[in-house]
């Protein structure tokens, strides 16, 4: 048994170590087939168009060039987005656009009868019942980068992206927007380009153009050979080749130099700076995601509400408006006294004795009080009016309370002066009229009918 686990261990083992070989190998041979890529125009070619053209093919890839490397170095998802966005400007648009690997069939069937206008050499993907999918993924990245370029000229040779063209010349467009100039060249056959956009990026190419001479020397038409290198891609790599270039002695380097400085790195700059404010927006907002997950959940468990039982009776109406009236009247010597020398808008309450044989009737109540009323405001004192006791009504009579009136000695004394004043008028009888004084008032019937 031991010796089976050690030979399981050990082949365990030595199959990691073959994985992490194929996944170097892998990496290097990517790396290598990217450099590749980078040093053949046909890729500065396509990423111009779909620069110069987006507004026409409306695709809304928003892919960079390092993904379209990717993508034709291991033939993923984005290659097929970009070709099936082309296809779709190139009629007649076929309907199975939509499923996979069936946009390789139709390239095949649009690039057939176009490949020798757009393109140099042999068509290297044919139609071929099928087999051209599984063709096509065993290609190498440049041949891919081949036929994606010779797409873009059968859908630039198409009738809206001519009225686009026309129609921006016309508008004042400068012809330099659809035909990219040089930066600068020297007569060594030395030519520098630049090609920048804010998604698909900025890169800065060097060409190198050189005549054979062995054509020369035997009289043939002489041939001419294109070296085409990719030698700046990031910001990082735009500040290197910009000092190179300015310690150079030659002119043509120097105003390269020159051009970077001035007009170049200042916009790479200030993209560079938008992705780092990005970059640290995200890792904020993952600290804080990291935090609030690591706070422990107990304890912090939702509140159930309490359901109150239903009553349908009015007893918590009734209730609730006591409650309320007896509020109410206890903040009202507070409302009285916070609004100043005013005059009071409480009157003076019809008392009860203390006894329960002496009781006034409500009529005589209502005449003391307009009667008490009248006489403290003719003293003229605004100290008096503030004063006076308030009204509180209990039930269905209305009592005197000498403790919610204040505690103030002159206060209860002049209440009590008021209680005795009224006391002695209910006892009175009523004065009779000096209009009618000499009149007799008759006793009985007849005599109130003479009397009348």
């Amino acid at each position: 048994m031991a010796a089976k686990r050690r030979r399981r261990a050990g082949s365990t083992g030595s199959t990691s170590s073959e994985e992490a070989v194929v996944i170097v190998f892998d990496s290097e041979r990517h790396q290598l087939e990217r450099l590749r890529l980078r040093q053949r125009w046909e890729l500065a070619s396509v990423l111009n168009f779909l620069h110069v053209f987006e507004p026409v093919i409306q695709s809304d890839l928003n892919i960079s060039a390092e993904e379209i490397e990717t993508a034709l170095i291991s033939a993923n998802t984005d290659l097929g987005r970009i070709h099936v966005s082309l296809l779709k400007g190139i009629p007649p648009v076929s309907k199975n656009l939509k499923d996979n690997d069936a946009w390789i069939t139709i390239v095949c069937k649009k690039l057939d009868p176009w490949w020798p206008w757009v393109s140099e050499g042999e068509n290297p993907l044919k139609h071929n019942h099928g087999e051209e999918i599984k063709k096509y993924k065993e290609l190498d990245p440049s041949t891919r980068l081949v036929i994606l370029r010779a797409l873009c000229e059968v859908r630039a040779e198409q009738d809206d992206v001519i009225r686009h063209i026309t129609d921006a010349l016309k508008a004042g467009e400068q012809l330099t927007t659809f035909r990219k100039e040089k930066i600068s060249s020297d007569e060594n056959g030395i030519t520098y380009w630049y090609d920048g956009d804010p998604k698909i990026g900025h890169r800065l190419y060097k060409e190198v153009v050189q005549f054979d001479s062995k054509a020369k020397l035997t009289g043939k038409c002489s041939s001419m050979l294109s070296e085409w290198e990719t030698i700046a891609t990031n910001l990082k790599e735009f500040r290197e080749t910009s000092e190179k270039l300015s310690s150079s002695m030659s002119k043509t380097e120097a105003f390269v130099a020159k051009k970077l400085r001035e007009d170049i790195l200042p916009v790479l700059e200030e993209i560079q700076k938008k992705k780092e404010r990005i970059i640290k927006r995200k890792q904020r907002h993952a600290a804080s995601l990291d935090n609030f997950q690591a706070i422990p959940r107990i304890g912090i468990n939702r509140i159930c509400r309490q359901r109150k039982p239903v009553n349908y009776t009015y007893d918590d109406f009734d209730r609730s408006i006591s409650e309320a009236i007896v509020q109410m009247s206890k903040k009202l010597p507070t409302i009285q006294r916070e609004r100043g020398g005013g005059k009071q808008d409480a009157i003076v309450s019809c008392v009860e004795n203390q006894g329960d044989d002496k009781r006034t009737d409500e009529t005589d109540c209502d005449a003391m009080d307009a009667e008490f009323v009248n006489s403290n405001l003719d003293n003229g004192n605004a100290e008096q009016e503030s004063s006076l006791p308030i009204q509180i009504q209990i039930g269905d009579r209305e009592k005197f309370d000498s403790r919610k009136i204040g505690s103030r000695g002159n206060l209860n004394q002049r209440a009590e002066k008021a209680h005795a004043k009224m006391r002695t008028r209910l006892r009175q009888r009523p004065t009779a009229n000096p209009d009618y004084s000499s009149a007799v008032v008759p006793d009985s019937d007849d005599d109130m009918a003479d009397f009348s």
